[in-house]
């Protein structure tokens, strides 16, 4: 996985890949899948393997407070989630894009498709927001 920081913290939920100036294509190519504002979970997108890109707005905190910490998580229903990756982010704030691989090894299930979702592990209660790409 790689961070790259593409931008200082935005104010509004508009699609925060345009800091990268990311551009979506048809099969094949990289297509946004889906823009959430969450605190603990993000909602579910769904992914058909490969590699995915999130890009994260995540607010400012004290210089006392630690690093942000997340995982990118695949959800397998019933049963226990398969953590894909853990990550942490700069206490400081601003937009990174982070590059996942290997995606395909988690996909499962009926619809062929990795069930991807961000979880936070601290700072559960302050917004962040998150742009999706497969």
């Amino acid at each position: 996985m790689k961070i790259i920081k593409v931008g200082p913290p935005k104010s509004d939920a508009n699609v925060l890949s345009t800091l990268d100036n990311v551009i979506q294509y048809g099969a094949g190519e990289w297509e946004w899948i889906g823009n959430d504002g969450f605190t603990k979970f993000s909602f579910l997108v769904y992914s058909g393997g490969g590699n995915v890109k999130i890009y994260i707005d995540v607010p400012s905190q004290s210089f006392l407070q630690p690093n942000y910490r997340l995982e990118l998580n695949e959800d397998d229903g019933n049963s226990f989630d398969d953590q894909v990756d853990i990550f942490t982010l700069p206490r400081e704030g601003g937009v990174y894009r982070m590059d996942f691989s290997g995606i395909s090894s988690f996909v499962d299930g009926a619809n062929n498709k990795a069930e991807l979702y961000l979880q936070s592990m601290l700072y559960k209660d302050v917004s962040k927001n998150a742009d999706f790409w497969d």
